[in-house]
């Protein structure tokens, strides 16, 4: 006799990770760890966001975050773009945030730029450090 399987298909949901989300779902995710840890974070709309999927605000210090929910390493074209987000948004910091690895030359351009390359499980507080620094200095 063989056991019955039901099977359910996957269903993206913004407030869980999971790596088969929804790319969207993954920057609504990032904005919730955000929100979370007391920043004011909103996912921007899905295009023309000049290289940033999540800005926010705590007390007059304002960070960009590009979301990169990735299989594969993430290279330097996140780190130009949300650098670019950076200076057009005109925040203290940028971020480029995935669940994934970055490349050398990500990393050797996050270097030059001062853009924070990190997991999301480190999101909540690279953010707080963010903060701090440009808050109390």
């Amino acid at each position: 006799m063989q056991a019955d399987t039901i099977t359910t298909a996957y269903r993206s949901d913004p407030t869980v990770f999971d790596p088969r989300m929804d790319p969207f779902d993954y920057e609504q995710y990032c904005a919730l760890i955000l929100r979370n840890a007391g920043w004011d974070a909103q996912a921007t709309k899905q295009s023309g966001d000049q290289g940033a999927d999540v800005i926010a605000q705590k007390e007059g210090v304002k960070i960009v975050v590009q979301c990169k929910l990735y299989s594969g390493t993430v290279g330097n074209a996140a780190v130009q773009q949300v650098y670019t987000a950076k200076t057009h948004r005109g925040a203290q910091a940028a971020l480029v945030v995935t669940n994934s690895t970055f490349s050398a030359s990500a990393r050797e351009a996050a270097a030059t730029t001062g853009v924070y390359l990190i997991h999301h499980a480190q999101l909540a507080d690279t953010a707080d450090e963010v903060f701090r620094h440009f808050k109390y200095s």
